[in-house]
């Protein structure tokens, strides 16, 4: 969608519910835009054929910004086959970690196979960040779920020679700390696993239980017959929609669930849907088919094991919904200088995956940090800022760094001894206090309908280097979430991420298009609720005067009052 500040707008989407592979297109000479899609057809590579492309486009204009684009798009998604699971609070085979986890974040086990495995300060740093945001999110429990890299027979994606799939057995003393995290009660655990990608230069050791031979009939070809490769030259890219790779992932996915005591998977792709000389002579769906095949089979598979297994995707697509639990955000990256940015540099970050699909799959994350480690920010205050979004938009709180990879520093042990740095212990109790609200709302904020936010009046705004241009955000960050399942109480998640205290002044709703019925108003704080009063169908504005502190997040609750209620 294509819209100017006065709400004209051009919309274009392809509505394809068989999940073709396709890339759209956009060219702008500061006068005309030019849109088109570009179609990888079944059989791509057989001379002759005549081509009709089996879905339909929409084109056409309409007025308003992206999420009246959205709502546009949303009316025809939700009944596709990856929403025909239905929303999550009616799902019957929820995976209870992922209700449970209130804070995610990625731990490293080893950094490289020459450097020494550093267990009792992993050990030590997480037993401490438990302490830390069970103090800080209200003296209570946290539950947190860790995505474990370099911890499998060749480092995974920590090495450049990954070995898959030879990943078992885990590296040394791994599936003791699995246990001993899990003996907390605390920590949920998964692992790094690839599914795209194999590697070329297998066997490297003797007892490597798979070899090159075995699955190189499975990999993606082109047409000269050589194998497409990605990141190394030797990381070759599989065809997830062949039988015979389905059960090699199926088998490396269910034994590391078994011998590493996990209670799920991460799994990293990258589609290669161009050409596949061997199989299918290019094009067409098979990709996406193929690939939720895959996953639905493992998931099969793996609940045998473990029934609250769960599986997450590297992507953020459509193709996931229905098949995953949880889908990662990315919508910022910080650089080596600590810069953050737009992801992928396409604008300003907006949360269309989760507007559109947040009842449908559990979303986390919401930024990766090049360097790892607090120098990911070059200024501290971005911190707040990202983490904020991250919650005020309905994902899991996230820690982004990841201890003891670049730095060697493992911030919680610093914590517990007194040296961290003052302005990042101020952060992360921020961040503690997010996880605190976190909890009181999850309800909402997992399970609820993501919907236009109120405008929220008389509070300050802030510059931040985003992307090398300085932009103006405001210090307090607000989204809205419906509980289902009949979306009559609305929760208006609101943090203020600055660094003074905030006063709000009013509450325009002139724009939220859900507000229909009489409603009761109140405030939810860490440790009290507040009524502001009851308010007719047609409210579009409400003055009030509502104080919220330096670091402090609230929850603003709308109780429709209906005939039934």
């Amino acid at each position: 969608a294509l819209y100017s500040r006065s709400g004209v707008g051009l919309y274009f989407s392809s509505l394809d519910g068989e999940m073709y592979s396709k890339r759209f297109l956009f060219a702008g000479d500061g006068e005309a835009l030019s849109m088109s899609i570009r179609n990888y057809p079944k059989d791509m590579l057989t001379p002759g054929l005549c081509y009709i492309v089996p879905y339909e486009f929409k084109i056409g204009v309409f007025h308003g910004d992206w999420m009246d684009a959205a709502d546009i798009y949303k009316e025809w998604a939700i009944k596709q086959v990856w929403c025909r699971k239905g929303p999550m609070y009616m799902w019957r085979d929820l995976s209870k970690p992922v209700y449970d986890v209130d804070l995610t974040l990625i731990a490293v086990y080893r950094v490289s196979l020459s450097a020494p495995i550093h267990y009792s300060q992993i050990r030590e740093n997480l037993l401490a960040m438990m302490e830390f945001f069970n103090k800080y999110a209200g003296n209570s429990t946290v539950n947190m779920g860790v995505h474990w890299i370099g911890w499998s027979k060749y480092l995974d994606v920590v090495n450049e020679n990954s070995g898959f799939p030879n990943y078992l057995p885990p590296q040394e003393n791994f599936t003791r700390l699995i246990s001993e995290l899990k003996s907390t009660g605390v920590f949920y655990n998964d692992v790094y696993l690839t599914s795209h990608g194999a590697d070329m230069n297998t066997p490297y050791r003797d007892d490597d239980k798979y070899v090159w031979e075995d699955y190189e009939e499975y990999a993606c070809y082109n047409p000269l017959g050589k194998p497409y490769t990605r990141f190394t030259p030797h990381s070759v890219w599989m065809d997830l929609s062949q039988r015979g790779w389905q059960d090699i992932v199926i088998e490396v996915s269910c034994e590391t669930l078994r011998r590493c005591q996990l209670d799920g998977i991460y799994y990293d792709w990258y589609p290669k849907y161009r050409l596949d000389f061997k199989h299918h002579k290019g094009g067409g769906n098979y990709f996406a088919v193929g690939y939720r095949e895959t996953i639905q089979r493992i998931k099969d598979e793996a609940r045998k094991i473990n029934p609250d297994f769960y599986c997450c995707p590297e992507g953020k697509s459509e193709i996931e919904i229905g098949v995953f639990d949880a889908m990662l955000m990315e919508w910022f990256h910080s650089d080596s200088n600590g810069v953050i940015h737009p992801f992928a540099d396409i604008g300003k970050p907006i949360p269309l995956i989760s507007y559109i699909y947040h009842e449908y799959i559990a979303m986390v994350g919401g930024i990766r940090v090049k360097n790892k480690d607090f120098t990911g920010f070059q200024n501290p205050d971005e911190f707040r800022l990202v983490s904020a979004i991250i919650w005020a938009w309905g994902n899991k709180p996230l820690y982004p760094f990841v201890d003891g990879r670049k730095s060697r520093k493992y911030v919680f042990i610093q914590w517990k001894n007194g040296t961290l740095e003052t302005v990042w212990e101020e952060n992360l109790k921020y961040l503690a206090n997010l996880v605190r609200m976190y909890k009181i709302g999850k309800e909402a904020l997992f399970y609820g309908k993501m919907l236009r936010p109120p405008k929220l009046e008389g509070t300050s705004i802030a510059k931040v280097n985003l992307g090398g241009k300085i932009k103006t955000v405001p210090t307090v960050i607000v989204g809205a979430f419906a509980l289902p399942p009949n979306e009559t109480v609305i929760y208006i998640p609101a943090t203020n991420w600055g660094n003074t205290d905030e006063t709000i002044t009013g509450i325009d709703f002139s724009k939220c298009k859900w507000l229909d019925s009489p409603f009761q108003l109140t405030i939810i704080r860490s440790n009290s609720t507040e009524a502001i009063g009851e308010f007719s169908a047609n409210t579009t504005h409400i003055p009030v005067h509502i104080t919220i502190k330096k670091g402090e997040a609230i929850f603003l609750v709308i109780r429709k009052i209906t005939e039934k209620s």
